[in-house]
C-alpha cells in the first residue's frame, strides 16, 4: 500500500509525503521537496565579497538576518576582522530578533491547530483571540527589532564586514526597551498556554547538536555541543558533517558522521538550558526531570522548546539593549584588509545551526562557498522520526495517519525554502 500527501501544508515552502506500507507497517517514509533548486552558492561565485551577505539573505525571508550575519561572520574570520564589543551586541540582538518573529508565526499560525483539529485559522483566532493578539504583538515587536536595527525587517540594509553602517539614536534604543515590558509579558502568556497542551507521547534517542557557549544560551557564537559526543570546534563539527545529493531531490542532506542528527529549539533547549534567562528557566519545570542531562527525546516537544525561547529571546534582547547603552562607545565599525583566506562561521537561527563556508582571495572575489542549512540537517530525522512514530502510534483511520503526519512535520518547523538553497 502507498501512502502518499501531494501538498505539506502549513510550512516554509512545499514538500510532499510518501511511505509503503506492508502489513501494516511502514517501511519507509520520504519527505520529497519540490522547490526547484536555487544555486545561490553557485551564484555567489567569482562574485566580489561585499556582494556574498546581500545575496544569502535572500535565500529566505524568514531567515534572512541569520544569512545575513552568518555570512558577515566567515568573511570576518577569512579576514581576521575583530569586532567590537558594541557591534556584537547590536548583531546579537539582530539575530535573536528572528526566533521571536519567526517562533511566534510558527508557533500559533502553523502548529497550534493540529492540537484541535482546525481546519482555518481563522477558527483559532475566533477561539483564542487573546493569545492571537499576544502573538501578533512578540511577532510585530521581533520585525520592529530587524527593522530598527538593521535598516529595514527583511534582508538587512546597515549591516555589513565590519559592522554598521550608521549609529542608532540613543531615544530609539530606549523605546526599544521601554517596548520589551509588554512583550515579554506577552511571551510569559503564551508560553504558559503552550505548556498546558496535550503533546503526542512518542520518544526516539537521537543525537541532539547546536551551539553552546560559557555562561550564555548561545544563538551568535560558540562550539558546537552535542549530546552523543564531547564539545567540539565549529570547524571540527563541520568536517564531520556529510552532505549528500540524489538524482532527485533539490537539498544537499546532511548527516553526522554517518548517523541523522537533531538542531533547533529542542537542541539548544537540551544543551543549554542552564543559562536561560529567569523567566524562561521557570517553564523548564514541564519536564519530568528538569535536572537530567537530557531533558527529553519527544521531537513534539520542539513546540514547547520554542515557546521557551520566545521568553529567553524577549529577556536577552532587553538585556543587550540596556548594555549597550551603558556602554558609552558608538564606533560601530572597524576596518579590514584584503587577502587569500578562507572562514568558516555558526550561528543558530530558528530552526538551527547554519553554516557558511567562503574562500576569498586577495582580489576580494568569492572562490569557494559551501551553505550547510538547519533543514538540510534535520531532513533525514524527520524521516527517521515519522516512520517509527507512524508505526507507534494508534491511528483510527486514513485521516487520522494524515493529521498525525503533518503535525510531526510541523513540530520541526521545515523551511524548505533554505533547503533547496
Amino acid at each position: 500500500m502507498k501512502i502518499k500527501i501531494s501538498h505539506l501544508a502549513k510550512i516554509e515552502g512545499h514538500a510532499s509525503f510518501f511511505a509503503d506500507m506492508l502489513a501494516g507497517d511502514i517501511k519507509n517514509a520520504k519527505m520529497k521537496v519540490t522547490i526547484g533548486a536555487r544555486l545561490i552558492e553557485s551564484i555567489i561565485l567569482n562574485r566580489n565579497y561585499i556582494e556574498t551577505p546581500i545575496v544569502t539573505s535572500r535565500i529566505c525571508g524568514i531567515c534572512s538576518v541569520a544569512h545575513n550575519i552568518t555570512s558577515i561572520k566567515a568573511i570576518e574570520n577569512a579576514l581576521g576582522v575583530k569586532i567590537n564589543p558594541q557591534i556584537e551586541r547590536l548583531r546579537k540582538i539582530l539575530v535573536l530578533a528572528e526566533p521571536i518573529q519567526s517562533h511566534a508565526a510558527h508557533l500559533f499560525f502553523l502548529s497550534l491547530s493540529d492540537f484541535f483539529k482546525y481546519e482555518s485559522d481563522v477558527d483559532l483566532i475566533k477561539k483564542y483571540p487573546d493569545l492571537a493578539k499576544k502573538i501578533i504583538l512578540i511577532r510585530d515587536f521581533g520585525n520592529k527589532i530587524k527593522d530598527v536595527v538593521g535598516g529595514r525587517d527583511m534582508h538587512l540594509i546597515v549591516t555589513e564586514i565590519g559592522g554598521f553602517r550608521r549609529v542608532l539614536d540613543d531615544k530609539i534604543i530606549r523605546g526599544l526597551i521601554d517596548e520589551t515590558e509588554k512583550v515579554l509579558e506577552a511571551a510569559i502568556g503564551a508560553a504558559k498556554f503552550f505548556r498546558a497542551l496535550d503533546y503526542p507521547k512518542y520518544e526516539r534517542e537521537v543525537e541532539f547538536a547546536g551551539l553552546i557557549a560559557p555562561r550564555e544560551y548561545a544563538f551568535y557564537d560558540g562550539v558546537i555541543g552535542s549530546t552523543a559526543q564531547s564539545a567540539r570546534p565549529v570547524e571540527k563539527f563541520y568536517k564531520e558533517i556529510v552532505e549528500k545529493q540524489t538524482s532527485n531531490d533539490p537539498t544537499k542532506r546532511a548527516s553526522h558522521l554517518g548517523k541523522s542528527f537533531m538542531p533547533g529549539a529542542i537542541a539548544r533547549l537540551n544543551l543549554s538550558r542552564c543559562y536561560l534567562n529567569p523567566e524562561a528557566k521557570k517553564f523548564l519545570s514541564f519536564f519530568e526531570k528538569p535536572n537530567s542531562k537530557i531533558l527529553t527525546y519527544n521531537t513534539f516537544h520542539n513546540i514547547y522548546a520554542q515557546a521557551v525561547e520566545l521568553v529567553h529571546c524577549v529577556e536577552e534582547v532587553r538585556k543587550l539593549l540596556k548594555e549597550y547603552l551603558r556602554e558609552k562607545s558608538r564606533i560601530l565599525m572597524v576596518k579590514h584588509t584584503l587577502k587569500n583566506s578562507e572562514g568558516l562561521a555558526a550561528t543558530e537561527a530558528p530552526r538551527g545551526t547554519l553554516y557558511h563556508y567562503y574562500k576569498i582571495d586577495k582580489y576580494g572575489v568569492v572562490r569557494a562557498c559551501n551553505i550547510v542549512t538547519p533543514t538540510a540537517q534535520f531532513l533525514d530525522n524527520l524521516e527517521n522520526d515519522l516512520k517509527k512514530y507512524l508505526n507507534e502510534a494508534d491511528i483510527k483511520d486514513e485521516r487520522d495517519r494524515k493529521w498525525k503526519i503533518n503535525m510531526m512535520v510541523r513540530a520541526y518547523d521545515p523551511c524548505m525554502t533554505c533547503a533547496t538553497h
